[in-house]
């Protein structure tokens, strides 16, 4: 496999871009006789600081591990598979233990050996210290640009990205630099066609008419008035709009080193390390009117806290095994999302869009009752897996697999042992030239090389001897046994077991509106590999992925 990533606009320029990054692993690839399955790549993402976001890199070392035809994957240099060593260190570590290895092109070198390791904690080790210094000068930059002022307006200078709904950036000459190119900064000023809907939104219908979200996201769409991105306003955009640190912004106050981009799980870094300027832009909301916004905010939060998100009893939301949505809307492509009703009893899934967005985001309106849509889908996956007629079928038609399999590794294996006693027999053809009188620099340098073809074709038949299936028959017992399991951790396992346990079966499913129906897509050859772990908790399933529906 190969895999490519770039993390800003400039490498994607350079000599480091994408297109020259696989460019350069074809090459090697090609000119060591290794055939590339499949390409990955993650553009605009750090390898330091946003490895949740990696979603290409998750995805291609789970392909990885589970795949048994995978032996190598192929990355330009080590900074592009992780920048930081320790990561990295417990990825790779984990894909030798399936037979992987990870190799830089621009630098090749066999990790499993002595000066392979050296040079592999070199490479990570100038990679990790590498960012560090970047991010410590870039961080630096950035707080002496914030403590800067314009002469002009008095207020301090931002270090880009966009500016809050209200506000608009403004870019200041302020001379030139070395080479004599123009040099500019950047402020906030008013917006004048958002900052007045910004008022109208916090002081006229959150303050003076105590509007919740909905109805003032409502409001704005029946007026017709675009959010943020252009879109539909939804219920989210205006729940991170009217949170403190956002609202303290509109009286002035410009915060910045906030997000923590290191820890997973974890959005904003301790308050304490957030950098805080006073009178940093103008003003569109006064202090008085920011503090009654959160204190009607405060007031209508619940008294309990939410249930922590593992133990959330909507089983089907989030991510499949392999990080893609697990159930979307087939009108818009969004999350199906859970919700309660008013007497907050009966569960059901609705699409994510028109939750929080109403019709002009998306107009399916189905509502599905959690309890009923649940033991529906749990007598699917028996009938679909757990049936004696499904299961005969599948018996059957596994054990031919692994069969075929076996004899497919069987032949192979008998191919590299007759090219192997060819290659002995030339060494023997060769030693009886060389005592026949022949040139004995001739004879030496075609020893090397027959001796060299030897070494690496035993190792190839070691090798393959080694990933060889091992025989495995496949009976009814068995299966049945795997499918009581299933029945148990529905019946008696907590959310999060089920959760993993339908996702097990399933890789997708889609509310369809129009024909006012689930359509769901299994995972197949889900028996074998269940058999092969040799457990009895659900794993994640390579093989087969894409299924019937």
């Amino acid at each position: 496999m190969a895999y490519a990533r770039v993390s800003t606009p400039e490498q994607a320029d350079s000599d480091l871009s994408i297109p020259a990054q696989l460019k350069a692993i074809r090459v090697y690839a090609h000119n060591n006789g290794i055939e590339i399955i499949d390409e990955y790549v993650d553009e605009g993402i750090s390898a330091f600081n946003d490895e949740g976001k990696r979603f290409a890199f998750n995805a291609m070392i789970q392909h990885a591990i589970n795949d048994p035809d995978i032996r190598l994957i192929l990355v330009h240099d080590s900074s592009r598979f992780c920048r930081n060593k320790y990561k990295s260190a417990a990825v790779k570590g984990e894909l030798l233990k399936h037979g992987v290895t990870v190799i830089p092109v621009s630098s090749p070198y066999d990790p499993r050996t002595i000066d392979g390791v050296w040079r592999e904690s070199i490479d990570e080790t100038m990679a990790m210290t590498s960012s560090m210094v970047t991010a410590f000068h870039t961080t630096k930059g950035m707080t002496e640009n914030a403590s800067k002022r314009d002469p002009d307006t008095g207020y301090c200078y931002k270090n880009g990205g966009r500016p809050p709904y209200g506000y608009m950036l403004k870019r200041v000459y302020t001379g030139k630099d070395r080479r004599g190119k123009d040099k500019y900064k950047l402020l906030w000023e008013i917006n004048p066609e958002t900052a007045p809907i910004l008022r109208k939104i916090v002081v006229d219908w959150r303050i003076g008419e105590g509007l919740s979200y909905t109805k003032i996201r409502d409001r704005l769409n029946s007026m017709n008035i675009p959010g943020p991105e252009g879109k539909p306003w939804g219920t989210s955009t205006l729940v991170e709009m009217l949170r403190d640190n956002r609202l303290m912004q509109y009286t002035g106050i410009y915060y910045w080193n906030k997000e923590d981009r290191k820890t997973p799980g974890k959005r904003y870094k301790d308050k304490k390390e957030w950098i805080e300027v006073s009178n940093a832009h103008p003003a569109i909301l006064t202090m008085e009117e920011v503090e009654s916004a959160l204190a009607l905010t405060k007031s209508r939060q619940p008294r309990t806290p939410a249930a922590r998100s593992y133990d959330s009893p909507w089983i089907f939301t989030g991510l499949n095994l392999e990080g893609k949505p697990f159930f979307t809307c087939k009108k818009c492509g969004g999350n199906i999302i859970g919700v309660r009703d008013s007497t907050r009893h009966i569960g059901r899934y609705c699409c994510g869009t028109h939750h929080y967005k109403g019709n002009p985001g998306c107009t399916n309106k189905i509502r599905i009752n959690r309890i009923v849509f649940e033991k529906e889908l749990l007598a699917q996956i028996e009938k679909v897996f757990g049936t004696p007629e499904s299961i005969d079928c599948l018996v059957s038609e596994l054990n031919s697999k692994v069969f075929n399999e076996l004899s497919t590794y069987t032949k192979a294996i008998a191919a590299m042992e007759k090219e192997l006693e060819n290659i002995n027999r030339e060494i023997e053809i060769t030693f009886r030239a060389f005592s026949e009188g022949l040139d004995p620099d001739l004879c030496n340098e075609r020893l090397a090389k027959l001796k060299t073809q030897r070494m690496e074709v035993s190792h190839k038949i070691d090798q393959m001897k080694k990933d060889q299936p091992k025989p495995l028959s496949i009976d009814l017992r068995k299966a049945h046994d795997l499918f009581n399991n299933f029945k148990n951790i529905y019946q008696s396992g907590t959310n999060e077991q089920k959760r993993i346990l339908f996702k097990t079966y399933i890789r997708h499913m889609e509310l369809d509106p129009d024909n006012k129906r689930v359509n769901v897509t299994f995972y197949p050859y889900y028996l074998q590999e269940k058999i092969k772990r040799g457990n009895n908790f659900p794993h994640y399933i390579s093989g087969g992925v894409g299924g019937g529906t």
